[in-house]
């Protein structure tokens, strides 16, 4: 049968490593030259607390919300 355990191939998570940090490069530069500060939402920052992101992005946004407003569950 075929070898179903994974192989670790540093050349290749070293290239899809350099390809997303030349793409970042590529998004900032053009953030950049538009003179736009994106709104950054880190994973491990909406799952420990999606209500505070989803918060952090409405506000960046410009709006507001209730004081009362949640998330659904």
């Amino acid at each position: 049968g075929e070898n179903r355990n994974p192989r670790y191939d540093f050349a290749a998570v070293h290239a899809q490593v350099q390809d997303l940090v030349l793409r970042e490069a590529r998004w900032q530069a053009f953030f950049d030259t538009l003179a736009v500060a994106p709104c950054t939402v880190v994973y491990e920052d909406y799952s420990r607390d999606p209500q505070a992101t989803v918060r952090k992005i409405i506000t960046y946004l410009g709006q507001a919300l209730p004081e009362d407003w949640s998330l659904p569950h």
